[in-house]
């Protein structure tokens, strides 16, 4: 009797000891996976795209259950090809395709997203990343804006992700009467926002809408 207690023992000591060492290694591996990322950081800060996407992935490997790591990679990956391509509202406006370090960026979007559903900025970084290579009436344009909807949905309080969305409708989509209706909304919720009628203002302009300037409510 007493010998099975005494096994009982040890195997439960050998249990704890395991699960702290086990909890030990996790704890390395988030340490190692934050001060990659700080360094990701440091170097996206000084444009270094390609040494941030090194550090970027070094954290991931380390933690690959971190939604952030995943949108900051992201994010690198999009720098590296800026897009310059004119207005949809421009006669040169061009719908590019998109590259493939793009491409891996949507995917480090949709692994952020797959990690935390709720993760409003991968949905807002996903939209803006995908718009330039959205034709206008393409079914691209319909999954663009539905991830500024849901961005928005996740952080209504988010102005920056209204304005995106009515630029992308307006300048990428060609959808003049939506866009035009997401100003509309944010009037309705804080009217005479100036900057919103300011934002509006400059689209009448860049459409040459000149008589549209004249009118100033939602």
């Amino acid at each position: 009797m007493f010998g099975k207690k005494l096994i009982g023992c040890a195997a439960g000591l050998a249990a704890l000891y395991l699960t702290m060492f086990v909890g030990s290694l996790v704890s390395q591996e988030m340490r190692a996976g934050e001060d990659s990322f700080r360094k990701g950081k440091a170097s996206m800060e000084e444009f270094e795209c390609e040494k941030a996407i090194e550090h970027f992935s070094e954290a991931i490997n380390a933690n690959p259950e971190e939604p952030e790591y995943f949108l900051e990679r992201a994010k690198c990956r999009t720098m590296l090809n800026a897009n310059t391509a004119a207005p949809a509202n421009s006669a040169v406006r061009k719908t590019p395709k998109m590259p493939a370090t793009v491409a891996l960026a949507v995917a480090d979007l949709d692994a952020a997203i797959k990690i935390d559903p709720e993760y409003s900025p991968a949905y807002f970084v996903r939209a803006e990343v995908k718009s330039p290579y959205a034709a206008p009436g393409s079914p691209a344009v319909a999954e663009t804006v539905k991830d500024y909807d849901k961005a928005i949905e996740l952080e209504s309080g988010k102005a920056e992700y209204k304005f995106a969305k009515a630029r992308f409708l307006l300048d990428y989509a060609g959808d003049e009467k939506a866009g035009l209706a997401v100003y509309a909304s944010m009037l309705a919720e804080t009217p005479n926002d100036l900057k919103v009628i300011v934002a509006r203002a400059n689209y009448f302009m860049r459409a040459k809408k000149y008589d549209c300037l004249l009118y100033t409510s939602p």
